[in-house]
């Protein structure tokens, strides 16, 4: 929320707080998909786009 919605002495800290926890969580959830499970992902969401 501050990122959006706090003063602007607020924003850029919480904007690059929410960068590194979105980055951290997603090494995690890539961490725990097996090779075959990311290209499955993958390709689906390729053949979405097209």
């Amino acid at each position: 929320g501050e990122a959006r919605f706090g003063p602007p002495a607020v924003t850029v800290a919480a904007a690059t707080r929410s960068r590194r926890e979105l980055r951290l969580l997603l090494g995690r959830i890539r961490r725990s998909l097996t090779r075959v499970q990311r290209l499955r992902g993958f390709v689906a969401f390729r053949s979405l786009r097209a």
